[in-house]
């Protein structure tokens, strides 16, 4: 905002401040000041159907009760000591940015899995990318490449938005996980470290 208001001032160096002037600029300011409205990611992604599955892209504030217990069950599997407290209200924050996507598994009406992805500008290279914030599948719906179908239903839709990479992580204890992503194309690229300032750390690996 600061260097758009220098470079508005310096357009109009050496001019008289007239009246129309200054209701020039404050017009100017107002339009940068405004909030620019977003297309939510989940709009025009068609949904898909892979073994009597349905693979979507979903309002995250519409299906969140259903998304809660899925989160839970994900929390209990994978052994994370501490409450765990989403901010949902940053989620729809930023879906409603055109930031964050909510990729759906449905087998008839049940939700049985999901997975959300964020989209951001890489700051070393200024490419567009995306970012999987977590994905679960209920343990009794892993089968077949259904994973690699909803991982892969999710980089063709962030790829239809400009993304042009995709990043995924997972727990060193779930070596099952990351061998879904390498059958999905990825490919391990560093590890990632995690201390928790002066407390005991919650986070296991």
């Amino acid at each position: 905002m600061i260097d758009q208001v220098y470079e508005l001032l310096w357009r109009n160096r050496g001019n008289v401040l007239t009246e129309e002037l200054i209701n020039g600029i404050c017009f100017s300011l107002e339009k940068m000041s405004k909030p620019k409205t977003a297309t939510p990611l989940y709009k025009d992604v068609a949904p898909e159907v892979y073994m009597g599955y349905t693979l979507a892209a979903e309002p995250f504030s519409l299906i969140l009760p259903e998304l809660k217990h899925l989160h839970y069950l994900h929390w209990e599997e994978i052994q994370q000591p501490g409450e765990l407290n989403p901010n949902y209200e940053g989620y729809i924050e930023r879906e409603n940015a055109g930031l964050y996507c909510q990729f759906t598994l449905r087998k008839g009406p049940l939700l049985v899995g999901h997975l959300g992805a964020y989209l951001f500008e890489n700051q070393h290279t200024r490419t567009l990318a995306a970012r999987e914030d977590t994905y679960f599948i209920r343990k009794e719906h892993r089968k077949g490449l259904l994973a690699v179908r909803l991982i892969h239903f999710a980089e063709r839709a962030m790829m239809q938005k400009g993304a042009q990479e995709f990043h995924a992580s997972v727990k060193h204890k779930y070596p099952g996980a990351a061998k879904v992503l390498e059958f999905a194309g990825y490919i391990p690229v560093g590890t990632e470290f995690v201390k928790m300032l002066g407390e005991k750390s919650h986070v296991r690996t």
